[in-house]
């Protein structure tokens, strides 16, 4: 007994395929697919820093701290703090151009702390849950990224009080000069 022959819509049969052809075909598509894919992204990666293989990243408690020449561009953790505005996976693009002068109760601002005996009390809590990500004994600074929501002048100078726009409470440190990394001037999603 044959196996019935396909057949199209007037009644004539379909043309065989040749299998081995075909697979030809896709095999080659997919390369080219891939070779064209690869140049682009060599293209457009070479034009930007190298991320996490750049010798000017250094791992931070936010994640990864890139420098460019007046720019700097980090990942976030998924701390929740900036929801949702940002979060784990975001990449955001700080300026390193800016005088503290012109900045604004509002502005997105990455700031530098010294990390005090709390903080090391916290890494040793995230250590001992496994949350790898916070646990960082390797670094006597903390960055992170908040909103500006207080701005004044004190007898040391210029100061900022920053706040995460989901947390309850501002930020328990009081933000110089010194103390401001770069101010954000994008979001990658």
């Amino acid at each position: 007994m044959t196996s019935p022959v396909p057949r199209q819509l007037g009644g004539k049969p379909l043309p065989r395929r040749n299998f081995a052809r075909d697979l030809a075909i896709l095999i080659i598509a997919f390369f080219i697919l891939g070779w064209i894919v690869n140049d682009v992204c060599e293209f457009l990666f070479s034009r930007m820093p190298k991320g996490r293989l750049n010798p000017n990243c250094i791992p931070t408690n936010e994640g990864f701290l890139c420098r460019g020449n007046d720019f700097i561009y980090t990942d976030f953790l998924p701390t929740g703090s900036m929801f949702p505005l940002f979060t784990e996976g975001h990449l955001g693009i700080f300026t390193t151009d800016f005088d503290v002068e012109d900045l604004q109760v509002g502005d997105i601002i990455m700031v530098r702390k010294p990390r005090n005996f709390l903080d090391k009390i916290n890494d040793k809590i995230y250590c001992w849950m496994g949350i790898e990500e916070l646990c960082d004994y390797s670094s006597d600074y903390e960055e992170y990224v908040h909103r500006i929501i207080f701005i004044g002048h004190d007898f040391n100078g210029w100061f900022a009080i920053t706040k995460g726009d989901t947390s309850p409470l501002p930020d328990f440190f009081m933000v110089r000069e010194e103390n401001v990394v770069g101010v954000m001037i994008a979001i990658i999603y």
